[in-house]
Protein backbone atom coordinates (compact mmCIF):
# COMPACT_ATOMS: atom_id res chain seq x y z
CA UNK A 1 0.00 0.00 0.00
CA UNK A 2 2.66 2.72 0.93
CA UNK A 3 4.69 1.45 -1.88
CA UNK A 4 1.74 2.99 -4.62
CA UNK A 5 2.52 6.09 -3.03
CA UNK A 6 6.72 6.16 -3.39
CA UNK A 7 6.03 5.95 -7.35
CA UNK A 8 4.38 9.42 -7.63
CA UNK A 9 6.77 12.29 -7.37
CA UNK A 10 7.98 14.38 -4.60
CA UNK A 11 9.37 11.10 -2.26
CA UNK A 12 12.60 10.23 -1.93
CA UNK A 13 13.53 7.01 -3.13
CA UNK A 14 12.80 3.25 -1.76
CA UNK A 15 16.12 1.78 -0.20
CA UNK A 16 13.83 -1.61 -0.14
CA UNK A 17 10.71 -2.88 0.60
CA UNK A 18 9.43 -5.47 2.55
CA UNK A 19 6.11 -7.05 2.10
CA UNK A 20 3.76 -9.89 2.52
CA UNK A 21 5.10 -10.80 5.61
CA UNK A 22 2.79 -10.05 9.10
CA UNK A 23 4.82 -8.96 11.72
CA UNK A 24 3.72 -12.30 13.50
CA UNK A 25 5.94 -13.91 10.70
CA UNK A 26 8.27 -11.76 10.04
CA UNK A 27 9.64 -11.42 13.66
CA UNK A 28 8.72 -14.97 14.16
CA UNK A 29 10.89 -18.09 14.70
CA UNK A 30 12.02 -19.40 11.09
CA UNK A 31 11.21 -23.19 9.89
CA UNK A 32 13.44 -25.53 10.24
CA UNK A 33 12.81 -26.73 6.78
CA UNK A 34 10.92 -24.94 3.21
CA UNK A 35 7.33 -26.94 2.98
CA UNK A 36 7.63 -29.78 0.77
CA UNK A 37 4.75 -28.25 -1.01
CA UNK A 38 6.14 -24.92 -1.33
CA UNK A 39 8.11 -24.17 -4.36
CA UNK A 40 9.81 -20.76 -4.81
CA UNK A 41 10.56 -21.31 -8.76
CA UNK A 42 6.75 -21.45 -8.93
CA UNK A 43 6.91 -18.05 -8.76
CA UNK A 44 7.08 -16.40 -11.58
CA UNK A 45 7.60 -12.42 -10.67
CA UNK A 46 10.95 -12.11 -9.19
CA UNK A 47 9.70 -9.66 -6.89
CA UNK A 48 6.74 -11.81 -5.50
CA UNK A 49 9.23 -14.84 -5.28
CA UNK A 50 11.66 -12.44 -2.94
CA UNK A 51 9.16 -11.22 -0.99
CA UNK A 52 8.15 -15.22 -0.16
CA UNK A 53 11.84 -16.04 0.59
CA UNK A 54 12.44 -12.98 2.78
CA UNK A 55 9.50 -14.09 4.69
CA UNK A 56 10.75 -17.69 4.90
CA UNK A 57 14.15 -16.83 5.84
CA UNK A 58 12.76 -14.09 8.53
CA UNK A 59 15.29 -11.12 6.72
CA UNK A 60 13.46 -8.21 8.04
CA UNK A 61 15.12 -8.58 11.79
CA UNK A 62 18.67 -8.42 10.23
CA UNK A 63 18.08 -5.89 7.44
CA UNK A 64 16.67 -3.27 10.22
CA UNK A 65 20.00 -3.50 12.35
CA UNK A 66 22.15 -2.45 9.25
CA UNK A 67 20.06 0.89 8.71
CA UNK A 68 21.59 3.77 9.14
CA UNK A 69 19.91 7.06 8.13
CA UNK A 70 17.32 5.68 6.50
CA UNK A 71 13.45 6.53 7.30
CA UNK A 72 11.55 3.39 7.37
CA UNK A 73 7.75 3.76 6.71
CA UNK A 74 5.58 0.76 8.53
CA UNK A 75 1.92 0.25 7.49
CA UNK A 76 0.36 -2.61 8.73
CA UNK A 77 -1.99 -3.70 5.26
CA UNK A 78 -0.25 -7.57 5.56
CA UNK A 79 -1.34 -7.84 8.47
CA UNK A 80 -4.47 -9.01 6.70
CA UNK A 81 -1.95 -12.58 5.87
CA UNK A 82 -3.24 -15.36 7.87
CA UNK A 83 0.29 -16.98 9.53
CA UNK A 84 0.72 -20.67 10.05
CA UNK A 85 3.09 -22.85 12.37
CA UNK A 86 4.95 -25.33 10.06
CA UNK A 87 8.26 -27.05 10.56
CA UNK A 88 8.97 -25.62 13.95
CA UNK A 89 8.30 -22.15 12.60
CA UNK A 90 6.55 -19.49 11.34
CA UNK A 91 5.31 -19.00 7.54
CA UNK A 92 2.94 -16.46 5.90
CA UNK A 93 0.23 -17.76 3.93
CA UNK A 94 0.12 -14.62 1.62
CA UNK A 95 -1.65 -15.02 -2.45
CA UNK A 96 2.33 -15.30 -3.58
CA UNK A 97 3.40 -18.27 -1.10
CA UNK A 98 -0.42 -20.30 -2.18
CA UNK A 99 0.77 -19.94 -5.94
CA UNK A 100 4.14 -21.67 -4.76
CA UNK A 101 1.86 -24.32 -3.61
CA UNK A 102 1.79 -23.44 0.15
CA UNK A 103 -1.66 -23.95 1.44
CA UNK A 104 -0.30 -23.62 5.10
CA UNK A 105 0.19 -27.51 6.43
CA UNK A 106 -1.18 -29.24 8.91
CA UNK A 107 -0.16 -26.68 12.04
CA UNK A 108 -2.36 -24.54 13.77
CA UNK A 109 -2.98 -20.91 11.74
CA UNK A 110 -3.20 -17.37 13.06
CA UNK A 111 -5.65 -15.22 11.70
CA UNK A 112 -6.62 -11.72 12.17
CA UNK A 113 -9.24 -10.92 14.98
CA UNK A 114 -8.76 -14.19 16.89
CA UNK A 115 -7.50 -14.39 20.66
CA UNK A 116 -4.12 -15.88 19.80
CA UNK A 117 -3.62 -13.99 16.75
CA UNK A 118 -3.17 -10.81 19.16
CA UNK A 119 -1.46 -12.84 21.43
CA UNK A 120 1.34 -13.27 19.49
CA UNK A 121 1.01 -9.96 17.01
CA UNK A 122 1.97 -8.15 20.49
CA UNK A 123 5.01 -10.24 21.10
CA UNK A 124 5.78 -9.56 17.44
CA UNK A 125 5.05 -5.67 17.30
CA UNK A 126 7.05 -5.30 21.17
CA UNK A 127 10.44 -7.02 19.08
CA UNK A 128 9.68 -5.01 16.39
CA UNK A 129 9.75 -1.97 18.14
CA UNK A 130 13.32 -2.75 20.12
CA UNK A 131 14.77 -3.45 16.33
CA UNK A 132 13.12 0.01 15.74
CA UNK A 133 14.33 2.13 18.70
CA UNK A 134 16.88 5.38 17.82
CA UNK A 135 15.30 4.77 13.78
CA UNK A 136 13.36 7.65 12.30
CA UNK A 137 9.72 5.69 11.44
CA UNK A 138 6.30 7.36 9.93
CA UNK A 139 3.44 5.25 10.71
CA UNK A 140 1.03 4.88 7.84
CA UNK A 141 -2.44 4.51 9.39
CA UNK A 142 -4.91 3.48 7.26
CA UNK A 143 -8.02 1.87 7.46
CA UNK A 144 -9.96 -0.08 5.11
CA UNK A 145 -11.90 1.79 2.60
CA UNK A 146 -15.95 0.44 2.86
CA UNK A 147 -16.69 1.82 -0.08
CA UNK A 148 -15.35 2.35 -3.68
CA UNK A 149 -15.18 5.71 -5.70
CA UNK A 150 -18.88 4.16 -7.97
CA UNK A 151 -20.64 4.04 -4.51
CA UNK A 152 -20.00 -0.04 -4.27
CA UNK A 153 -20.41 -1.26 -0.58
CA UNK A 154 -17.22 -3.52 -0.40
CA UNK A 155 -18.31 -4.77 3.22
CA UNK A 156 -20.45 -7.41 1.26
CA UNK A 157 -17.08 -9.00 -0.77
CA UNK A 158 -14.59 -8.08 2.20
CA UNK A 159 -14.83 -8.57 6.13
CA UNK A 160 -13.96 -4.85 6.44
CA UNK A 161 -15.27 -3.99 10.05
CA UNK A 162 -13.17 -7.24 11.33
CA UNK A 163 -9.94 -5.63 10.05
CA UNK A 164 -10.46 -2.46 10.75
CA UNK A 165 -11.72 -3.46 14.44
CA UNK A 166 -7.96 -4.90 14.23
CA UNK A 167 -5.88 -2.66 12.85
CA UNK A 168 -7.59 0.48 15.13
CA UNK A 169 -5.63 -1.83 18.14
CA UNK A 170 -2.30 -2.51 16.41
CA UNK A 171 -2.14 1.33 15.71
CA UNK A 172 -3.03 2.50 19.06
CA UNK A 173 -0.51 -0.05 20.79
CA UNK A 174 2.26 1.11 18.05
CA UNK A 175 1.92 4.24 19.29
CA UNK A 176 2.35 3.84 23.03
CA UNK A 177 5.75 1.96 22.23
CA UNK A 178 7.60 3.43 19.21
CA UNK A 179 8.83 7.23 19.16
CA UNK A 180 7.11 7.76 15.54
CA UNK A 181 5.85 10.17 13.33
CA UNK A 182 2.26 9.42 11.77
CA UNK A 183 -0.09 10.02 8.44
CA UNK A 184 -3.58 9.71 9.25
CA UNK A 185 -6.76 9.66 6.56
CA UNK A 186 -10.16 11.25 6.90
CA UNK A 187 -12.51 9.31 5.78
CA UNK A 188 -13.19 11.00 2.78
CA UNK A 189 -9.68 9.70 1.38
CA UNK A 190 -10.39 6.30 2.67
CA UNK A 191 -12.24 4.87 -0.47
CA UNK A 192 -11.49 1.95 -3.06
CA UNK A 193 -10.62 2.62 -6.92
CA UNK A 194 -12.21 0.72 -8.64
CA UNK A 195 -10.01 1.16 -11.69
CA UNK A 196 -7.07 0.49 -9.36
CA UNK A 197 -4.58 -1.81 -11.27
CA UNK A 198 -4.10 -4.40 -8.81
CA UNK A 199 -8.02 -4.51 -8.92
CA UNK A 200 -10.99 -3.72 -6.59
CA UNK A 201 -9.95 -4.25 -3.01
CA UNK A 202 -10.56 -2.44 0.60
CA UNK A 203 -6.71 -0.94 0.53
CA UNK A 204 -6.68 -0.09 -3.18
CA UNK A 205 -7.39 3.31 -2.78
CA UNK A 206 -8.41 6.64 -4.99
CA UNK A 207 -5.51 8.86 -6.07
CA UNK A 208 -6.01 11.15 -3.61
CA UNK A 209 -5.18 9.04 -0.82
CA UNK A 210 -1.55 8.41 -2.05
CA UNK A 211 -1.33 12.39 -2.62
CA UNK A 212 -2.32 12.85 0.70
CA UNK A 213 0.62 10.62 1.93
CA UNK A 214 2.97 12.11 -0.58
CA UNK A 215 2.09 15.63 1.00
CA UNK A 216 1.62 14.79 4.71
CA UNK A 217 5.23 12.93 4.25
CA UNK A 218 7.12 15.69 3.13
CA UNK A 219 5.41 18.31 5.54
CA UNK A 220 7.71 16.01 8.25
CA UNK A 221 10.61 17.60 6.67
CA UNK A 222 12.72 14.37 7.65
CA UNK A 223 15.63 14.60 5.42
Amino acid sequence: MSRDAFQLDGLPPLADYFARSPLISAFGRRPDSVPEDLDLNAISSPFQRRMVKRDLEKQLPAALTKLTDEVVVLDLIDERIRVAESANGLIAVSPEAARAGFRGGSGRQLKIGAPAHKAAWLRAADVMADALHGRTVVLNQAFWATHDDAGGDLREKFDVDTHNRALREMYSHLATILDCHTVEYSPDLLVANSQHRWGLSPFHYVDSFYLHFVERFQALNLS
